[in-house]
Protein backbone atom coordinates (compact mmCIF):
# COMPACT_ATOMS: atom_id res chain seq x y z
CA UNK A 1 0.00 0.00 0.00
CA UNK A 2 1.33 3.39 -0.89
CA UNK A 3 2.13 5.55 2.14
CA UNK A 4 3.24 9.19 2.29
CA UNK A 5 6.57 9.69 4.02
CA UNK A 6 7.33 12.07 6.83
CA UNK A 7 8.89 15.40 5.92
CA UNK A 8 12.61 14.77 5.48
CA UNK A 9 14.97 16.57 7.87
CA UNK A 10 17.32 18.99 6.10
CA UNK A 11 20.74 17.66 5.15
CA UNK A 12 23.84 19.66 4.38
CA UNK A 13 25.56 18.39 1.25
CA UNK A 14 28.66 19.85 -0.33
CA UNK A 15 28.24 21.21 -3.83
CA UNK A 16 29.89 19.08 -6.48
CA UNK A 17 33.19 20.58 -7.56
CA UNK A 18 33.18 22.02 -11.07
CA UNK A 19 35.90 20.85 -13.45
CA UNK A 20 38.56 23.45 -14.09
CA UNK A 21 38.17 25.46 -17.31
CA UNK A 22 41.43 26.30 -19.02
CA UNK A 23 42.03 29.32 -21.28
CA UNK A 24 41.36 28.74 -24.97
CA UNK A 25 45.03 28.99 -25.99
CA UNK A 26 45.98 26.22 -23.57
CA UNK A 27 43.30 23.75 -24.57
CA UNK A 28 45.24 22.37 -27.53
CA UNK A 29 48.13 21.36 -25.26
CA UNK A 30 45.95 19.92 -22.48
CA UNK A 31 44.59 16.36 -22.44
CA UNK A 32 40.90 15.87 -23.15
CA UNK A 33 38.70 16.92 -20.26
CA UNK A 34 37.43 14.08 -18.13
CA UNK A 35 33.74 13.54 -17.81
CA UNK A 36 32.35 14.60 -14.43
CA UNK A 37 32.03 11.85 -11.87
CA UNK A 38 28.33 11.82 -11.14
CA UNK A 39 26.92 10.21 -8.02
CA UNK A 40 23.29 9.99 -9.08
CA UNK A 41 21.51 7.23 -10.97
CA UNK A 42 18.66 8.18 -13.27
CA UNK A 43 15.37 6.56 -14.14
CA UNK A 44 14.55 9.16 -16.81
CA UNK A 45 16.73 11.67 -18.61
CA UNK A 46 19.67 11.75 -21.05
CA UNK A 47 21.80 9.50 -18.83
CA UNK A 48 18.99 7.02 -18.12
CA UNK A 49 18.91 3.58 -19.79
CA UNK A 50 17.54 3.44 -23.33
CA UNK A 51 14.22 1.96 -22.16
CA UNK A 52 13.27 5.25 -20.53
CA UNK A 53 9.79 4.85 -18.93
CA UNK A 54 9.19 8.62 -19.22
CA UNK A 55 9.70 8.54 -22.99
CA UNK A 56 7.01 6.20 -24.34
CA UNK A 57 4.01 6.41 -26.62
CA UNK A 58 1.17 8.60 -25.38
CA UNK A 59 -1.51 7.35 -27.78
CA UNK A 60 -4.86 7.61 -26.04
CA UNK A 61 -8.37 6.28 -26.48
CA UNK A 62 -10.69 9.17 -25.61
CA UNK A 63 -14.07 8.00 -24.30
CA UNK A 64 -16.87 10.59 -24.35
CA UNK A 65 -19.88 10.70 -21.97
CA UNK A 66 -21.95 9.01 -24.70
CA UNK A 67 -19.49 6.12 -24.89
CA UNK A 68 -18.19 7.25 -28.29
CA UNK A 69 -14.46 6.59 -28.72
CA UNK A 70 -11.71 8.26 -30.71
CA UNK A 71 -7.94 7.86 -30.85
CA UNK A 72 -5.51 10.65 -30.03
CA UNK A 73 -2.01 9.86 -31.28
CA UNK A 74 0.89 11.67 -29.64
CA UNK A 75 4.30 11.10 -28.14
CA UNK A 76 7.19 12.92 -26.47
CA UNK A 77 8.09 16.35 -27.82
CA UNK A 78 11.11 16.41 -30.13
CA UNK A 79 12.53 19.69 -28.86
CA UNK A 80 10.80 20.66 -25.62
CA UNK A 81 11.56 24.17 -24.42
CA UNK A 82 11.66 23.40 -20.69
CA UNK A 83 12.56 20.56 -18.31
CA UNK A 84 10.61 18.62 -15.70
CA UNK A 85 12.23 17.15 -12.58
CA UNK A 86 10.08 14.27 -11.29
CA UNK A 87 10.30 12.36 -7.98
CA UNK A 88 8.15 9.23 -7.74
CA UNK A 89 5.90 8.26 -4.78
CA UNK A 90 6.23 5.45 -2.25
CA UNK A 91 6.08 2.28 -4.33
CA UNK A 92 9.07 0.16 -3.25
CA UNK A 93 8.22 -3.32 -1.97
CA UNK A 94 11.78 -3.98 -0.82
CA UNK A 95 12.00 -5.23 2.79
CA UNK A 96 14.48 -2.75 4.31
CA UNK A 97 13.99 0.82 5.54
CA UNK A 98 15.37 2.26 2.30
CA UNK A 99 15.06 1.00 -1.25
CA UNK A 100 18.16 0.38 -3.31
CA UNK A 101 19.03 2.46 -6.37
CA UNK A 102 17.47 -0.13 -8.62
CA UNK A 103 14.80 0.57 -11.21
CA UNK A 104 12.38 -2.07 -9.94
CA UNK A 105 9.24 -2.71 -12.05
CA UNK A 106 7.03 -0.75 -9.67
CA UNK A 107 9.38 2.25 -9.85
CA UNK A 108 9.36 2.19 -13.64
CA UNK A 109 5.57 1.83 -13.61
CA UNK A 110 5.20 4.89 -11.37
CA UNK A 111 7.23 7.02 -13.79
CA UNK A 112 5.25 5.71 -16.74
CA UNK A 113 1.94 6.39 -14.94
CA UNK A 114 2.72 9.84 -13.55
CA UNK A 115 5.55 11.41 -15.57
CA UNK A 116 5.40 10.09 -19.14
CA UNK A 117 2.59 12.39 -20.27
CA UNK A 118 4.62 15.43 -19.26
CA UNK A 119 7.21 14.42 -21.87
CA UNK A 120 4.90 15.92 -24.50
CA UNK A 121 5.78 19.33 -23.04
CA UNK A 122 9.13 18.99 -21.27
CA UNK A 123 12.34 17.02 -21.09
CA UNK A 124 11.75 14.75 -18.08
CA UNK A 125 14.50 14.01 -15.55
CA UNK A 126 13.71 11.48 -12.81
CA UNK A 127 16.42 10.34 -10.38
CA UNK A 128 16.44 7.01 -8.63
CA UNK A 129 16.53 7.54 -4.86
CA UNK A 130 16.68 5.37 -1.77
CA UNK A 131 13.11 6.09 -0.80
CA UNK A 132 11.58 5.02 2.49
CA UNK A 133 9.89 1.75 1.60
CA UNK A 134 6.30 0.69 2.13
CA UNK A 135 7.53 -1.74 4.80
CA UNK A 136 9.26 1.05 6.73
CA UNK A 137 6.25 3.35 6.67
CA UNK A 138 4.22 0.75 8.57
CA UNK A 139 7.00 0.02 11.07
CA UNK A 140 8.09 2.91 13.36
CA UNK A 141 11.29 1.06 14.22
CA UNK A 142 12.34 1.23 10.55
CA UNK A 143 10.93 4.63 9.69
CA UNK A 144 13.81 6.55 11.23
CA UNK A 145 15.21 10.01 10.73
CA UNK A 146 18.29 8.45 9.18
CA UNK A 147 16.16 6.61 6.60
CA UNK A 148 14.34 9.80 5.64
CA UNK A 149 17.60 11.74 5.45
CA UNK A 150 19.09 9.08 3.19
CA UNK A 151 16.17 9.37 0.75
CA UNK A 152 16.34 13.16 0.65
CA UNK A 153 20.11 13.20 0.18
CA UNK A 154 19.74 11.31 -3.10
CA UNK A 155 17.11 13.72 -4.40
CA UNK A 156 19.14 16.77 -3.45
CA UNK A 157 22.33 15.42 -4.98
CA UNK A 158 20.50 14.57 -8.20
CA UNK A 159 19.01 18.06 -8.38
CA UNK A 160 22.42 19.68 -7.95
CA UNK A 161 23.96 17.46 -10.61
CA UNK A 162 21.12 18.26 -13.00
CA UNK A 163 21.45 21.98 -12.29
CA UNK A 164 25.21 21.96 -12.82
CA UNK A 165 25.50 19.76 -15.88
CA UNK A 166 22.13 19.66 -17.66
CA UNK A 167 19.96 22.68 -16.95
CA UNK A 168 21.89 25.33 -18.91
CA UNK A 169 19.46 28.06 -17.92
CA UNK A 170 16.28 26.25 -18.98
CA UNK A 171 13.03 26.70 -17.10
CA UNK A 172 12.04 23.73 -14.97
CA UNK A 173 8.86 22.24 -13.47
CA UNK A 174 9.18 20.17 -10.28
CA UNK A 175 6.71 17.27 -10.12
CA UNK A 176 6.28 14.91 -7.18
CA UNK A 177 3.49 12.88 -5.59
CA UNK A 178 3.18 11.41 -2.09
CA UNK A 179 6.73 10.83 -0.79
CA UNK A 180 7.98 12.54 -3.94
CA UNK A 181 5.99 15.66 -2.99
CA UNK A 182 7.54 15.73 0.47
CA UNK A 183 11.04 15.31 -0.97
CA UNK A 184 10.45 18.21 -3.33
CA UNK A 185 8.89 20.40 -0.62
CA UNK A 186 12.15 20.04 1.28
CA UNK A 187 14.16 20.68 -1.87
CA UNK A 188 12.18 23.84 -2.59
CA UNK A 189 12.92 25.12 0.91
CA UNK A 190 16.65 24.44 0.61
CA UNK A 191 17.39 25.12 -3.04
CA UNK A 192 14.76 27.62 -4.23
CA UNK A 193 13.09 29.56 -1.44
CA UNK A 194 16.46 30.82 -0.23
CA UNK A 195 18.09 31.20 -3.66
CA UNK A 196 16.73 33.82 -6.05
CA UNK A 197 18.79 32.51 -8.98
CA UNK A 198 17.08 29.11 -8.77
CA UNK A 199 13.64 30.68 -8.33
CA UNK A 200 14.12 32.45 -11.65
CA UNK A 201 14.25 28.99 -13.30
CA UNK A 202 11.06 27.73 -11.66
CA UNK A 203 7.92 27.54 -13.78
CA UNK A 204 6.01 25.75 -11.04
CA UNK A 205 6.13 22.96 -8.47
CA UNK A 206 3.31 20.41 -8.79
CA UNK A 207 3.06 18.59 -5.45
CA UNK A 208 -0.21 16.62 -5.17
CA UNK A 209 -0.69 14.18 -2.33
CA UNK A 210 1.49 16.03 0.17
CA UNK A 211 0.80 18.62 2.85
CA UNK A 212 2.14 22.01 1.75
CA UNK A 213 1.37 24.48 4.54
CA UNK A 214 0.40 28.15 4.14
CA UNK A 215 -0.85 30.79 6.60
CA UNK A 216 -4.57 31.44 6.60
CA UNK A 217 -5.42 34.53 4.58
CA UNK A 218 -1.91 34.94 3.10
CA UNK A 219 -0.28 33.86 -0.14
CA UNK A 220 3.21 33.20 1.23
CA UNK A 221 4.65 31.97 4.49
CA UNK A 222 4.31 28.53 6.00
CA UNK A 223 6.55 26.16 4.06
CA UNK A 224 7.69 28.82 1.55
CA UNK A 225 8.35 32.52 2.00
CA UNK A 226 8.97 33.33 -1.65
CA UNK A 227 6.97 30.72 -3.59
CA UNK A 228 3.23 31.52 -3.65
CA UNK A 229 0.35 29.27 -4.76
CA UNK A 230 -0.46 29.37 -8.48
CA UNK A 231 -3.56 31.49 -9.11
CA UNK A 232 -3.50 31.89 -12.92
CA UNK A 233 -2.38 29.69 -15.81
CA UNK A 234 0.24 32.27 -16.79
CA UNK A 235 1.79 32.65 -13.35
CA UNK A 236 5.30 31.23 -12.92
CA UNK A 237 7.45 30.58 -9.85
CA UNK A 238 4.48 29.15 -7.96
CA UNK A 239 3.23 25.92 -6.36
CA UNK A 240 0.24 23.63 -6.96
CA UNK A 241 -0.69 21.28 -4.12
CA UNK A 242 -3.83 19.30 -3.35
CA UNK A 243 -5.17 15.94 -2.20
CA UNK A 244 -8.26 14.43 -3.83
CA UNK A 245 -11.29 13.10 -1.95
CA UNK A 246 -14.88 12.45 -2.95
CA UNK A 247 -16.24 13.44 0.47
CA UNK A 248 -15.22 15.06 3.76
CA UNK A 249 -11.96 13.40 4.90
CA UNK A 250 -12.27 11.63 8.24
CA UNK A 251 -10.50 12.89 11.34
CA UNK A 252 -7.76 10.28 10.91
CA UNK A 253 -7.09 11.04 7.21
CA UNK A 254 -3.48 10.58 6.18
CA UNK A 255 -3.39 13.80 4.16
CA UNK A 256 -5.14 17.20 4.18
CA UNK A 257 -4.57 17.99 7.89
CA UNK A 258 -1.94 19.92 9.80
CA UNK A 259 -1.38 16.98 12.10
CA UNK A 260 -1.98 13.30 11.54
CA UNK A 261 -0.30 9.98 12.18
CA UNK A 262 1.57 10.30 8.90
CA UNK A 263 2.82 13.87 9.36
CA UNK A 264 3.90 14.73 12.91
CA UNK A 265 4.01 18.51 12.44
CA UNK A 266 2.18 20.31 15.20
CA UNK A 267 1.10 23.68 13.81
CA UNK A 268 -1.20 26.31 15.23
CA UNK A 269 -4.62 27.15 13.82
CA UNK A 270 -3.25 30.18 11.94
CA UNK A 271 -2.03 27.83 9.20
CA UNK A 272 -3.75 25.42 6.83
CA UNK A 273 -2.90 22.79 4.24
CA UNK A 274 -2.80 24.32 0.76
CA UNK A 275 -5.32 23.36 -1.91
CA UNK A 276 -4.91 24.69 -5.44
CA UNK A 277 -7.48 23.44 -7.92
CA UNK A 278 -5.59 22.65 -11.16
CA UNK A 279 -8.87 22.98 -13.09
CA UNK A 280 -9.67 26.42 -11.62
CA UNK A 281 -6.59 28.07 -10.14
CA UNK A 282 -8.43 31.30 -9.45
CA UNK A 283 -11.00 29.36 -7.38
CA UNK A 284 -14.43 27.81 -7.82
CA UNK A 285 -15.44 24.70 -9.75
CA UNK A 286 -13.44 23.30 -12.65
CA UNK A 287 -13.75 20.32 -14.99
CA UNK A 288 -11.07 17.63 -14.89
CA UNK A 289 -9.71 15.60 -17.80
CA UNK A 290 -8.33 12.36 -16.32
CA UNK A 291 -5.84 10.13 -18.14
CA UNK A 292 -5.19 6.59 -16.93
CA UNK A 293 -3.02 3.71 -18.15
CA UNK A 294 -5.40 1.26 -19.80
CA UNK A 295 -3.40 -1.82 -18.81
CA UNK A 296 -2.35 -3.18 -15.42
CA UNK A 297 1.15 -2.12 -14.38
CA UNK A 298 3.30 -3.34 -11.48
CA UNK A 299 3.03 -1.61 -8.14
CA UNK A 300 0.31 0.02 -6.02
CA UNK A 301 -0.74 2.73 -8.49
CA UNK A 302 -2.45 0.15 -10.67
CA UNK A 303 -5.16 -0.18 -8.01
CA UNK A 304 -6.65 3.22 -8.88
CA UNK A 305 -8.62 1.83 -11.83
CA UNK A 306 -9.03 -1.71 -13.26
CA UNK A 307 -7.66 -2.39 -16.76
CA UNK A 308 -9.80 -0.82 -19.48
CA UNK A 309 -10.97 -2.52 -22.67
CA UNK A 310 -9.45 -0.07 -25.14
CA UNK A 311 -6.75 -0.49 -27.77
CA UNK A 312 -4.42 2.37 -26.79
CA UNK A 313 -2.05 2.28 -23.78
CA UNK A 314 -3.85 5.34 -22.35
CA UNK A 315 -7.51 6.13 -21.84
CA UNK A 316 -9.02 9.57 -21.21
CA UNK A 317 -12.45 10.39 -19.75
CA UNK A 318 -13.21 14.09 -20.41
CA UNK A 319 -15.98 15.76 -18.40
CA UNK A 320 -16.33 12.81 -16.04
CA UNK A 321 -15.37 14.77 -12.90
CA UNK A 322 -15.47 18.29 -11.54
CA UNK A 323 -13.22 19.60 -8.77
CA UNK A 324 -13.35 22.27 -6.09
CA UNK A 325 -11.18 23.09 -3.08
CA UNK A 326 -13.02 22.69 0.19
CA UNK A 327 -12.20 23.00 3.87
CA UNK A 328 -13.77 21.95 7.14
CA UNK A 329 -13.13 20.26 10.47
CA UNK A 330 -9.40 21.02 10.28
CA UNK A 331 -8.91 19.60 6.78
CA UNK A 332 -8.39 21.12 3.33
CA UNK A 333 -8.88 18.98 0.24
CA UNK A 334 -9.77 18.92 -3.47
CA UNK A 335 -13.34 17.69 -3.68
CA UNK A 336 -13.77 15.53 -6.79
CA UNK A 337 -17.37 14.96 -7.89
CA UNK A 338 -18.43 12.57 -10.63
CA UNK A 339 -21.02 13.36 -13.27
CA UNK A 340 -24.66 12.82 -12.34
CA UNK A 341 -25.47 11.51 -15.80
CA UNK A 342 -26.77 8.00 -15.13
CA UNK A 343 -26.42 7.13 -18.83
CA UNK A 344 -22.68 7.81 -18.80
CA UNK A 345 -21.12 4.33 -19.27
CA UNK A 346 -17.60 5.20 -18.17
CA UNK A 347 -16.08 3.64 -15.02
CA UNK A 348 -15.94 5.56 -11.74
CA UNK A 349 -13.01 5.72 -9.40
CA UNK A 350 -13.30 4.10 -5.99
CA UNK A 351 -11.41 5.01 -2.81
CA UNK A 352 -9.62 1.67 -2.99
CA UNK A 353 -7.40 2.43 0.02
CA UNK A 354 -10.34 3.46 2.17
CA UNK A 355 -11.77 6.84 3.25
CA UNK A 356 -8.56 7.87 5.06
CA UNK A 357 -6.80 8.06 1.69
CA UNK A 358 -9.62 9.13 -0.64
CA UNK A 359 -8.47 9.18 -4.28
CA UNK A 360 -4.81 9.46 -3.25
CA UNK A 361 -3.59 6.94 -5.83
CA UNK A 362 -5.12 9.00 -8.63
CA UNK A 363 -4.08 12.49 -7.46
CA UNK A 364 -1.95 13.06 -10.57
CA UNK A 365 -4.00 11.14 -13.14
CA UNK A 366 -7.32 12.78 -12.28
CA UNK A 367 -5.96 16.19 -13.28
CA UNK A 368 -3.48 15.11 -15.97
CA UNK A 369 -5.15 17.11 -18.74
CA UNK A 370 -5.05 20.31 -16.70
CA UNK A 371 -1.51 19.81 -15.38
CA UNK A 372 -0.03 19.17 -18.83
CA UNK A 373 -1.83 22.17 -20.34
CA UNK A 374 -0.59 24.27 -17.44
CA UNK A 375 3.01 23.38 -18.34
CA UNK A 376 2.29 24.71 -21.85
CA UNK A 377 0.88 28.04 -20.67
CA UNK A 378 3.62 28.48 -18.07
CA UNK A 379 6.27 27.72 -20.70
CA UNK A 380 4.89 30.54 -22.87
CA UNK A 381 4.73 32.91 -19.90
CA UNK A 382 8.26 31.99 -18.87
CA UNK A 383 9.56 32.65 -22.39
CA UNK A 384 7.96 36.11 -22.38
CA UNK A 385 9.51 36.82 -19.00
CA UNK A 386 12.97 35.81 -20.20
CA UNK A 387 12.64 37.99 -23.33
CA UNK A 388 11.57 40.95 -21.21
CA UNK A 389 14.52 40.50 -18.86
CA UNK A 390 16.91 40.39 -21.81
CA UNK A 391 15.48 43.60 -23.26
CA UNK A 392 15.98 45.35 -19.94
CA UNK A 393 19.58 44.20 -19.49
CA UNK A 394 22.33 46.81 -20.01
CA UNK A 395 23.72 46.58 -23.54
CA UNK A 396 27.13 47.99 -22.67
CA UNK A 397 29.37 48.81 -19.76
CA UNK A 398 28.61 52.48 -20.32
CA UNK A 399 24.87 51.92 -20.05
CA UNK A 400 25.42 49.75 -16.99
CA UNK A 401 27.44 52.48 -15.27
CA UNK A 402 24.77 55.06 -16.11
CA UNK A 403 22.19 52.92 -14.38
Amino acid sequence: MIRPALIAVALTLALLAAPAVEPAHAQSRAPAAKKPKLKSKWLCGPRAPKDNPCHATLTTTVVQPTGAMSTLRSGPARKPRVDCFYVYPTVSAQPGPNASLKADPEVRAAAQTQAARFSSRCRVYAPLYRQVTQAALTNPAMNTEAARNRAYADVRTAWREYLRYDNKGRGVVLIGHDQGAFMLTRLLKDEFDRKAANRRLLLSAMLPGGNVVVPRGRRTGGDFRNIPPCRTNEQVGCVIAYSTYDSQPPANAFVTRLYSQAFPRRLDSSKRVLCTNPAALVGGVGTLTPYFPSRALPGPLSAMLPPQAVSAPWVAYPRLYTSRCKGGQGATWLQVTQTKNAADPRPRLQATLGPRWGFHLADVNLAFGQLVRLVTSQTDAYAKQVRAERRNQPTSKKESSQR
